[in-house]
């Protein structure tokens, strides 16, 4: 075997193995901006639970940067609203992408979680660790909806 022969025999397998290597490194080092610094979650988050009086009120918007288009202060509804959250259940499939509302947990400490509803109110992402959780059952949404469409039009009245 000729020498030129050896060296194709040994370098098309080294360049080989270099360029399978290669193709698992990350395209990119720069950090993960879409996460908020309002609340630390777990992203292995799989339980969504809240205490009512751990909430002290509740901001709606249409959109991240829409203003405000309903207020929950009423000790009722921050009630209602945490007994439906905490009967949520980990969204495991797919997620239709319709967008529904903002909804901002003011924490009496001060901090903030943010959900983002879609699927008219179905499910929601919590933002801080991009976990989604689905209502269960399937007719609390409705029960969500009425809740919201209630507030917002409460809050247009007096604004």
């Amino acid at each position: 075997m000729g020498k030129r022969n050896w060296l194709v025999i040994v370098i098309i397998p080294v360049v080989s193995f270099l360029l399978a290597s290669c193709g698992n490194l990350p395209l990119s080092k720069t950090p993960n901006t879409n996460t908020s610094p309002l609340v630390p979650v777990n992203s292995n988050e799989k339980i969504f639970m809240l205490k009512k009086e751990d909430i002290s009120s509740v901001t709606i918007s249409t959109g991240v940067n829409d203003p405000v288009s309903g207020v929950i202060n009423a000790e009722t509804d921050i009630y209602n609203l945490v007994n439906l959250l905490n009967k949520v259940t980990h969204l495991t499939g797919n997620a239709t992408a319709d967008y529904y509302r903002l909804v901002k947990l003011n924490m009496k400490d001060g901090t903030v979680r943010v959900l983002e509803f879609g699927g008219n109110g179905q499910f929601f992402k919590v933002l801080d660790s991009g976990v989604f959780f689905k209502l269960e059952p399937p007719e609390n949404h409705k029960i969500f909806n009425k809740l919201i469409d209630r507030v917002e039009k409460e809050y247009q009245l007096k604004h």
